[in-house]
């Protein structure tokens, strides 16, 4: 449809194409009010006609022209007007009961193609008035009716043909550009292509080759492809034999990895191996050893070891005997370090040393003279030593007395440093004054 209306716009600009020269149309000249309207007939349907209109120098309509048309059968009506005076004209078309279905301006050289959907037996009354003082002009005009058209060369292409529908062409009316006929542009029909491998035949399933239209790529023929024969490949093994399990050895095709042939490798049995200690015998439990397959280690056989009994070690001393406390030593299993045996090692008393001093005696605290055992050291006699007590120095002043302050002496320890401190009273003033 878009394609016809850009051959309908190209037909209106590039044309006069359908409207004859001035020269060429005839003459139809309409009444000059509704009551003496010209009626026109189905003849003068579908044609093109040259009006005249005009106006006098004080705005009165000179001569108009008036037509009239009785709806032959229901369709739709085109009315086609094209401007050729040099004043714009203004048509009008109304029904029986004086409404308006068009009254528009044309300007000078335009066209007006204007449709209206008409029923058998409506009166229809068509008007050219001019405007414009002093204006006389004419106009050109057509009606057009299903079956009443003007038949062209020209023709648009309103549906394609494809491989397998039919398209349509349609013819429009040179007048009013409407479709009067349409013809049926056949099917092209297919154009196969060269075949083609689509789907690879395999030695499971067939393969297929088709051709396709080379227009609308549609398949237009299908071939099947046979299936291949199989591809033997060497014969591999899948599955080893064992000591107690048969193997498998098996023939695939190389391109589909079917099966193509099978081999059963009988069991190995077993192989007898070394024999390996599961338990350790101790000195007092038995233990287990067992003997294994040498190819897939299941046990083949298991014996008891019997225990081995302790073996006395040496013998170690648990607690130390001191001065006063029994010791204790044990002896023990060389083998799972067992005890076997217990004894108990005497207390071996103190050793008493020379009495000394330990702690000496200062200004404050007494002394200590002490008896220790050398082993051990603990005080076995013990003797105090009296305090020393302070030796002070002679008093020392550090601040003289004045008669407004007091003054300070101090004295110290010459064993142990401590310092004593003494307040000096102030000088007294002669007389309480000076």
């Amino acid at each position: 449809m878009k394609r016809l209306l850009l051959v309908l716009v190209a037909l209106m600009l590039a044309l006069p194409l359908a409207w004859a020269e001035d020269a060429e149309i005839p003459r139809l000249q309409g009444g000059q009010d509704r009551e003496t309207a010209l009626v026109l007939t189905e003849e003068q349907l579908g044609k093109q006609w040259l009006t005249y209109v005009s106006m006098d120098n004080f705005g009165k309509n000179v001569t108009n022209s008036w037509f009239r048309l009785e709806v032959p059968v229901d369709g739709t009506l085109t009315f086609s007007a094209w401007n050729v005076g040099n004043q714009v004209n203004r048509p009008c078309i109304t029904n029986a009961k004086g409404d308006k279905l068009l009254w528009k301006s044309i300007a000078v050289n335009d066209q007006l193609h204007y449709e209206i959907n008409a029923t058998a037996g409506d009166t229809l009354y068509i008007e050219f008035a001019s405007f414009g003082y002093g204006v006389a002009m004419d106009m050109k005009f057509a009606i057009c009716y299903d079956g009443y058209h003007q038949e062209g060369v020209y023709y648009e292409v309103a549906k394609e043909p494809t491989c397998t529908e039919a398209g349509e062409r349609i013819f429009p009316c040179t007048i009013c550009f409407s479709t009067y006929r349409s013809e049926v542009i056949p099917a092209l029909g297919h154009t196969a292509g060269e075949a083609e491998i689509v789907e690879e035949a395999t030695c499971l399933k067939t393969g297929l080759k088709i051709a396709k239209c080379t227009v609308c790529g549609e398949v237009v023929s299908s071939e099947e492809i046979a299936v291949m024969p199989h591809t033997p490949d060497v014969v591999t093994t899948v599955k080893m034999a064992t000591c107690t399990e048969d193997g498998l050895a098996e023939q695939h095709c190389t391109v589909c990895n079917a099966t193509l042939a099978t081999e059963v490798h009988p069991a190995l049995g077993h192989t007898l191996g070394e024999w390996k200690d599961e338990v350790m015998a101790t000195c007092t439990a038995d233990g287990l050893r067992k003997q294994y397959c040498a190819v897939c280690n299941v046990v083949l056989n298991e014996e008891k070891v019997p225990a081995h009994g302790h073996a006395a070690g040496e013998w170690k001393d648990e607690v130390q005997a001191t001065c006063t406390a029994d010791g204790l030593r044990k002896q023990y299993c060389a083998s799972c370090h067992e005890v076997l045996a217990e004894e108990t090692v005497a207390a071996y008393g103190h050793s008493p040393a020379e009495l000394a001093v330990t702690r000496e005696a200062t200004c404050l605290q007494s002394g200590l003279k002490e008896k220790l055992c050398s082993t051990c050291g603990v005080a076995l006699e013990s003797q105090q030593l009296d305090a020393l007590g302070h030796r002070y120095t002679e008093w020392e002043i550090t601040t003289e007395a004045t008669k407004d302050a007091e003054g300070e002496q101090r004295r110290h320890c010459t064993n142990c440093g401590d310092t004593q401190y003494e307040k000096l009273p102030k000088v007294e003033k002669l007389f309480g004054i000076f």
